[in-house]
């Protein structure tokens, strides 16, 4: 119950968008149950709390197959290490967004509009499977920027990004994105 009263108040005090309230066992109020108790019962309406709840499933799972995957790609393709890795991500991203109503979304903006996004990844995500798509491509660019243009910003996706990516360095750091 400790970890939980300082999970609730480091949520509570970044003030996550959209995030609401609910009647039992709202971050604002003080901590009855255990942090993974807590993170089951936010499940179904949180992604990030989905992860707690299933062991970190979209991680382990769907992220470090596509990261996996995505190296593939890229070498066939003749990527450089640091760009092999850029593309893994890419790809990562690309495929939690089209089998996932991004939660972030979700709350900011509607169940609709995380479905939308969900449905217009899919052309992108389907391309980056084909080896069609990188992250240079100007399409994706605008996309990109139409989405920032409307607020849209799927940020729990994006953790679930960079927690693949963690995961899959401390896996085998040779893969690791570089800085050069």
């Amino acid at each position: 119950v400790d970890d939980a009263a300082a999970a609730f108040r480091a949520i509570a005090s970044t003030n996550p968008g959209g995030l609401g309230r609910v009647a039992s066992h709202d971050v604002a109020a003080p901590a009855t149950i255990t942090l993974r108790e807590a993170m089951v019962l936010a499940a179904d309406r949180d992604r990030i709390a989905h992860q707690y709840a299933s062991g970190y499933d979209d991680v382990f799972g769907i992220g470090l197959d596509t990261w996996s995957r995505g190296l593939e790609i890229a070498h066939r393709l003749g990527f450089d290490h640091a760009g092999a890795a850029r593309h893994a991500m890419l790809g990562v991203d690309l495929e939690l967004l089209a089998r996932m109503p991004d939660s972030h979304i979700a709350r900011r903006q509607g169940a609709e509009t995380a479905h939308t996004v969900m449905a217009q990844t899919l052309a992108w995500r389907d391309a980056w499977i084909q080896g069609r798509l990188r992250e240079d491509d100007e399409g994706l660019a605008r996309w990109d920027a139409e989405l920032k243009r409307s607020g849209t910003n799927p940020g729990t996706v994006a953790d679930l990004c960079v927690a693949t990516a963690m995961v899959a360095a401390w896996l085998d750091p040779s893969i690791a994105i570089k800085q050069d």
